[in-house]
């Protein structure tokens, strides 16, 4: 038994019919936090008590004899969604960028009700209301709770008792996070909305303080929509500023792409996972898209053979969703289609598929300027904006070449057009003729097409004949790319496989155009400023020569990049600070500044030395005439002796005084 009424508590049973009987213990059906709208019975006295549905208990199956009745799709409810809230299928949501930890979140979704039952943190129950809830949090700059939360035995429940039937964790989740700072572990769900991993979830603290997306159904009593404007032309559905629309006509890509310009339009550009998340839904939408056939868009390189663009000029490629394996630029391809599934393939530009229209009033997105920089460290090689390192005499495996990429503070080359593949080939060829290709940062995805390693979007490709394979004769996965050294053209390997490698990165960006105080100017005799401490650059070792000793401290610069050979045994060259030199007159190392009078400070001490010498031998005379002299005491006979440890003690308090003033007058 379920709730399926969310008003007064309507309970029906999991086959649709009205119960007749009801047998609930004293007190329930209690719904206790709001939340309990499944029901078990109690062996030990046969009484019914709603829980949880997300609770694990045993159960009783019941087959009706007879004719069994065929599976069928849920219907669309009557009525409409409420105010503010926007409507997939059955499902209304509304996104809230106020923060608020989980509780509160799911606390203030209930209050929304006004006292009725059936608003919660939203719950997701498959690809479908994931992407649509994707499509909601362009421009939100939330990363909102959604409904999904961790229980002690760390299974995830919907708070709002949906099956959990579909998930899409973000890669590496989900994950414990660590401890709250108020010994909080509770764990619950958020939907990132950043351009990098939109719509994929995190397993977070639910204690943090993020946005949130209410959900409910819709509601028989609201009997009219709310009125959401539609800015586009006829035919066309409004997705923020921009306006798509499906033509089930099926034509080849040069038709389907005249036929767009013709509407005063063009064949639909995909900027982000936004707008490919309303492309996904809209080409499976039953009320759209009758047929299931892929749809052409509008990227292709008809221009320029194995380099990506898109038909309207002036939008650059900085978003793809290649399909498994793709691209691979068949015979007489160069033009890309999105499949029901949503992920891209190049396709032969001949085929007959409908295809998606596009308009906007939006502006591209500016492309930022490359660092004014250069190539800090031995080795590196500068091209534009990049910096790069050439290995053709280490052999690595793809994962190995990886990461001493990345130990460099850099990651494997991503190319993205023919002057950059010719530029990496040429450079090689001056070193060297290489006989074995060296490594791209290009791979297989586990869930997409091939990617860069540094996620840099993979709008060119350069694929050799017959390339890419996908096994080798053995049957070994290729799912590493090399860049052949002898033609330009790439070839998948086997990721074991060990070849020469390329690392990347940008340049350290020249700070010499900025206004920094010079030196200051000082005098020994006064210094009341302290000389401008510069930190150079520092030239690493040469290959294969290593640095001892202990290293000093970085002060803040970035460090300089080691060659190859000390890296694995050398720390990081540090960064020494350099102390301006002193531009006043040249002096010797051991000479004293002049004193006012004239002379030296050598002089003067000299002069001192003189006069204490003359004053002391008198007395020293004097002193050595008494002890000469008998003593006597009150008597009149000798009274004491010579005191020859009196003696040693002044012959060595003399050496010593004489050895200070030695040191004094150095």
């Amino acid at each position: 038994m379920k709730i399926q009424s969310f008003t007064n508590l309507h309970f029906r049973w999991s086959d649709g019919t009205v119960p007749s009987y009801i047998n609930w213990s004293p007190g329930e059906p209690n719904d206790y936090a709001g939340a309990e709208d499944c029901v078990e019975m109690r062996v030990f006295n046969g009484k019914w008590n709603d829980a949880h549905c997300s609770k694990k208990r045993g159960f009783i199956c019941k087959q009706t004899t007879g004719v069994k009745r065929p599976t069928t799709p849920t219907p669309l409810m009557t009525g409409y969604c409420p105010a503010r809230f926007r409507a997939h299928r059955n499902k209304c949501y509304k996104v809230f960028t106020t923060l608020k930890n989980w509780t509160d979140a799911n606390t203030a979704c209930q209050a929304l009700g006004g006292g009725r039952k059936g608003y919660y943190l939203a719950s997701i129950g498959n690809v479908f209301e994931n992407a649509f809830v994707t499509t909601l949090l362009q421009g939100s700059g939330v990363e909102p709770w959604i409904g999904l939360k961790q229980r002690n035995d760390h299974q995830f429940y919907w708070i709002d008792n949906t099956d959990v039937t579909y998930t899409n964790w973000d890669v590496g989740q989900p994950k414990r996070p660590e401890v709250g700072p108020s010994g909080n572990s509770l764990v619950c769900t958020r939907i990132y909305s950043a351009l990098h991993n939109a719509g994929r979830w995190s397993a977070s603290l639910c204690s943090l303080k993020k946005g949130y997306i209410c959900g409910t159904n819709k509601k028989s009593y609201i009997t009219t929509p709310e009125a959401i404007p539609n800015p586009c032309p006829s035919g066309y559905l409004s997705y923020g500023m921009d306006c798509f629309q499906y033509v089930p006509t099926k034509a080849t890509w040069s038709v389907a792409d005249a036929d767009c310009k013709s509407r005063k339009s063009f064949l639909a550009t995909l900027a982000n996972p936004f707008e490919q998340n309303f492309l996904f839904l809209m080409i499976n939408d039953p009320t759209v898209r009758p047929s299931k056939s892929s749809v052409w868009i509008g990227l292709n390189d008809v221009k320029n053979s194995g380099s990506y663009s898109w038909t309207q000029s002036g939008w650059s490629v900085i978003y793809t969703n290649w399909d498994n394996g793709q691209p691979t630029r068949p015979s007489g391809g160069g033009c890309v289609a999105a499949n029901i599934s949503g992920q891209w393939a190049d396709t032969t530009c001949s085929q007959p598929l409908p295809y998606v229209c596009k308009s906007t009033t939006g502006t591209p997105p500016a492309t930022p300027p490359g660092p004014n920089g250069q190539c800090p460290g031995q080795g590196w090689i500068s091209k534009g904006p990049k910096c790069y390192r050439f290995y053709y005499k280490t052999s690595l495996s793809y994962l190995d070449a990886t990461l001493d990429c990345s130990r460099q503070q850099a990651s494997m080359v991503s190319v993205h057009s023919m002057a950059q593949n010719n530029f990496l080939i040429g450079t090689l060829k001056s070193y060297t003729v290489q006989s074995e290709g060296l490594w791209l940062g290009f791979h297989k995805s586990s869930t997409a097409g091939f990617q860069w390693y540094d996620k840099s979007t993979p709008q060119f490709i350069n694929w050799d004949q017959g390339q890419p394979s996908g096994k080798t004769q053995r049957g070994n996965q290729e799912n590493c790319v090399e860049i052949r050294s002898w033609n330009g053209k790439w070839n998948d390997l086997d990721c074991s496989e060990t070849r020469g490698y390329i690392c990347e990165k940008m340049q350290v960006v020249d700070t010499a155009d900025n206004t920094t105080p010079g030196p200051q100017k000082s005098t020994i005799a006064t210094p009341t400023k302290t000389p401008t401490i510069v930190p150079p650059t520092i030239t690493p070792p040469l290959p294969g020569k290593h640095t001892t000793g202990t290293p000093v401290r970085p002060t803040g610069t970035t460090p300089a990049t080691l060659s190859r050979q000390t890296q694995k045994t050398a720390s990081p060259m540090p960064t020494v600070p350099h102390i301006s030199p002193y531009t006043g007159t040249p002096q010797s190392v051991h000479q004293e500044p002049p004193s006012k009078n004239g002379l030296s400070s050598g002089a003067i001490i000299g002069i001192i030395i003189g006069i204490i010498v003359a004053l002391a031998l008198p007395t020293a005379g004097i002193v050595l005439w008494k002890r000469r002299q008998p003593h006597t005491n009150q008597n009149g006979t000798p009274g004491g002796f010579e005191n020859s440890t009196y003696q040693l003690d002044t012959k060595h308090e003399t050496e010593t005084s004489d050895q200070n003033s030695g040191e004094t007058d150095s």
